[in-house]
């Protein structure tokens, strides 16, 4: 059932809660840079002009950090000397500096991710070459990750890993693309459809159930 509209505060708390205790494994998908090669470049350059580690960038990692960086970085001789850029407004450049950044600060929080829960994880599947998808056992402190959220769009670049999954067994309970604004959850029965709507959950259709199990779809 597609979910409508933000998914957060005491409804996301109350949702993850009830998907934690009903599945057994927590799925996530880490996005693969086209142009790694180059932000990794670009990495050297930032480390090296503020003399500082990848740890330290990150930690600085602000809407603030990204305006300090991109003007302090737009026209240097380094980054710019020997590429021609053709950008479409003045601020092509300080948009570029910001891209990178971001990518380099999801690629550090994302590997931050996957290395603290290397113990949890079951399977690592490379299904498309633009992302890597990490499926993995939901462990306390998993849950307690998942539940120190606030918001289904707190699983988005380049904040957090994205598109998270959980399953019981085999069988989807929830699945979200964030970024294409999806976020689906798999309704069995119309105790469940009750529940979903009383902690706040909204549909972009109704549903009806014929019986305790039997769903009947209604267009709004």
């Amino acid at each position: 059932m597609l979910i409508k509209g933000k998914v957060k505060g005491e409804t996301y708390q109350k949702l993850m809660e009830y998907l934690i205790n009903k599945s057994n494994i927590f799925e996530v998908a880490i996005h693969t840079e086209q142009y790694i090669e180059r932000t990794n470049r670009y990495l050297k350059i930032f480390l090296n002009g503020e003399n500082c580690t990848l740890k330290d960038l990150a930690k600085n990692y602000s809407k603030e950090y990204l305006e300090y960086m991109s003007e302090k970085y737009k026209d240097n001789i380094e980054i710019y000397g020997k590429e021609v850029y053709n950008f479409t407004s003045p601020d092509g450049g300080k948009r570029a500096i910001k891209d990178h950044i971001n990518w380099i600060y999801y690629n550090y929080i994302t590997s931050e991710f996957v290395n603290k829960y290397k113990e949890e994880m079951i399977l690592k599947k490379v299904s498309d070459p633009s992302y890597t998808r990490y499926f993995f056992k939901l462990s306390d402190r998993l849950k307690k990750e998942i539940l120190s959220k606030n918001s289904v769009y707190d699983w988005m670049f380049p904040y957090s890993v994205e598109d998270i999954m959980f399953y019981n067994d085999k069988d989807i309970m929830y699945a979200s693309e964030t970024h294409e604004n999806m976020f689906d959850v798999y309704c069995k029965n119309k105790k469940e459809y009750n529940y979903f709507k009383k902690i706040g959950i909204k549909f972009y259709k109704k549903y009806t159930f014929d019986g305790e199990n039997g769903l009947d779809i209604i267009l709004d």
